[in-house]
């Protein structure tokens, strides 16, 4: 009697195709991923500036704001002394 062979259940691996890469080449892929990375650092850079500002206007104009509260309240008091004199 004659036995067969098992057939391997295992899936097999697909074959990778290997090149060299042209240092030139690799220099530029290199030159152009640190390129990308400055625009993304400058992208975040600038929309961290923004919110800066943003923020910077806000309490800007509170402070107005409280000032100009203020300077009404005084104005009103100095009304009120002004009618009494009168």
């Amino acid at each position: 009697m004659i036995r067969l062979l098992k057939t391997n259940s295992k899936k097999l691996a697909k074959p990778t195709v290997f090149s060299q890469i042209n240092q030139k080449k690799k220099i530029m892929i290199i030159l152009a991923m640190q390129l990308l990375k400055m625009v993304v650092v400058a992208k975040v850079a600038l929309e961290v500036l923004v919110d800066l500002v943003e923020q910077t206007f806000q309490i800007f104009l509170k402070i107005f704001l409280v000032i100009l509260v203020e300077v009404e309240e005084v104005q009103e008091d100095d009304l009120q002394i002004i009618e009494g004199l009168i």
